[in-house]
């Protein structure tokens, strides 16, 4: 990898001479050149500073917030996901902010990372307890997946029914979904709850549809950068969950909130 320095620019917003890490091959087969990632500066390779915190220290943003609102049919112009720098988008989410979200603080300056109490299943066929001192939840803006221990994870897609392919993927039987369980996530004890539409990913390969779960094993392929990745109460909270919920990162409090997205 090499260290260059670019110009960032996100509509009105303009940046200069941010500096990133340039990799050297891993993004040529991809439709996309790059990640922008939205985690804190003690994650940042080398203490180079993230782009938003280079946008506050700048009075480039009035404010400390990221808005995300994640859409589940990215084909639709006109509910189509959406990130606000500097700000929330109060038509994407009903009531008011933050009086009407659930508040969460993180106990991370790297990852924004959550404390996880349990996860279960409405049908009451299994619950994954957590240690008194919580499972860590990350929020994790770069994957359509719920990520966590290999055990934990098989459990959760055995009662599914789901069958685990070589690499790692778990396939559901997409005529048989909609007889899947709800799962409830519980985050400081407060429960939030998948359905079936929201942890089964929709897939379309050689013409024929495919039916992914959501949950699949973490599996670390940079030890530096995802250091408690293998240990046994760690999960990642994808977009799979995030896109139920509007989020909003606050890098002032170091808090996540979440609140009912408008339909």
């Amino acid at each position: 990898m090499s260290i260059n320095s670019h110009y960032v620019k996100t509509r009105q917003l303009l940046m200069h001479k941010n500096i990133f890490f340039e990799p050297c091959f891993q993004f040529l087969a991809t439709p996309y050149d790059g990640v922008l990632g939205l985690g804190r500066v003690g994650l940042s390779a080398n203490g180079i500073t993230p782009v938003f915190e280079r946008l506050l220290s700048s009075a480039a943003v009035s404010e400390p917030l990221i808005g995300i609102s994640f859409d589940r049919n990215p084909l639709l112009v006109s509910s189509s996901g959406e990130l606000t720098w500097g700000g929330i988008n109060s038509d994407k989410f009903v009531g008011k902010f933050p009086e009407d979200f659930q508040n969460f603080q993180s106990t991370s300056d790297d990852f924004w990372t959550l404390n996880l109490s349990k996860i279960s299943s409405s049908d009451s066929a299994f619950e994954i307890s957590c240690p008194e001192s919580g499972c860590l939840g990350r929020v994790s803006t770069g994957s359509a997946f719920i990520t966590g221990p290999r055990e934990q994870v098989r459990q959760i897609n055995e009662h599914f029914g789901a069958v685990e392919s070589i690499d790692g993927y778990w396939f559901l039987f997409c005529d048989l979904v909609d007889q899947l369980p709800s799962i409830k996530i519980f985050i400081d004890n407060l429960p939030f709850t998948l359905d079936h539409q929201d942890f089964v990913i929709n897939a379309k390969y050689d013409n024929r549809d495919y039916c992914v779960s959501a949950f699949r094993e973490e599996r670390n392929t940079n030890p530096k950068i995802d250091r408690p990745l293998h240990e046994a109460n760690q999960w990642n909270l994808g977009t799979s969950f995030l896109a139920k919920y509007y989020t909003v990162l606050d890098y002032e409090t170091n808090s996540v909130f979440f609140g009912q997205k408008n339909k």
